[in-house]
């Protein structure tokens, strides 16, 4: 829904994602995708918030992932969340930090260079995923550093679908080719 515009249906649908993730993870607090799905999915929701709703939700997102990632070092996902994360929060405004500081005891505030640890680690354990790839060329693209997005937008382009994002992810990323030639 998100991909496709459908921005008040996708927060319907993510709410139910947050109670069911959550559910998941309090019947099975042993397994780390539980917290993969709720890191996921309060990332998600994230992007529905603002301000201080926003800040206290990457606080979740950031824990939760840091807790899939030490259960199962293996999941490229909880690296995936934790490169859009740092990105994400390597972008966070004066005032934003102030509140995260001030009322959750800091949020990390994130570096590209730490989003591109993250997207390098999840690549080094898949190295065909597409989501990684095109993140990673996100970060690139705040960086200023035209010739690595370039070569991870390439990549998305060459590498096979395996789910429904990653159809999107090609679509945006032929896009930004595009953009960047001209």
């Amino acid at each position: 829904m998100l991909e496709l515009k459908k921005l008040d249906d996708a927060e319907v649908y993510i709410n139910k994602t947050v109670s069911t993730a959550e559910l998941l993870q309090s019947i099975y607090p042993d397994s780390a995708l539980s917290y993969t799905y709720l890191a996921l999915s309060y990332g998600n929701i994230a992007m529905f918030k603002g301000g201080r709703e926003k800040i206290k939700y990457a606080f979740k997102v950031k824990l939760n992932a840091e807790k899939a990632m030490e259960m199962n070092p293996e999941d490229i996902y909880p690296y995936i969340i934790l490169g859009i994360y740092n990105r994400e929060a390597a972008n966070l405004n004066w005032f934003e930090k102030l509140f995260a500081k001030s009322f959750l005891g800091g949020v990390s505030e994130g570096t590209y260079e730490e989003s591109k640890q993250m997207f390098n680690k999840s690549l080094s354990i898949d190295h065909d995923i597409i989501i990684a790839y095109y993140n990673l060329s996100k970060t690139y693209d705040k960086l200023n550093d035209r010739k690595n997005e370039i070569d991870c937008l390439n990549r998305v382009i060459q590498l096979p679908v395996r789910n429904f994002r990653d159809k999107y992810s090609k679509i945006k990323a032929a896009k930004k080719l595009d953009e960047l030639k001209d």
